[in-house]
């Protein structure tokens, strides 16, 4: 039991990875210092415009993914 509780953390892990970075939503600046776990940030402060709401950061990933959705919007 202990291994398959063991193997299903190593999938979690993998799945919803600690980004190395979040991005200020308000001035798009890179925050290196905050706090994750289970896949969501918990706690960040930007050191540039003083944004502490969790909700206004974004991963690297998040923000592809944002481009592109809005790319495609403006196709048709």
């Amino acid at each position: 039991m202990v291994a398959g509780i063991v193997a299903s953390r190593l999938v979690y892990d993998i799945v919803v990875a600690e980004p190395d970075y979040l991005i200020c939503l308000e001035c798009e600046t890179p925050v290196y210092v905050f706090e994750w776990r289970e896949g969501r940030v918990l706690e960040v402060v930007c050191p540039t415009c003083g944004n502490e709401d969790p909700g206004n950061f974004a991963t690297e990933d998040e923000i592809d993914e944002m481009s592109h959705r809005g790319e495609e919007e403006d196709e048709e």
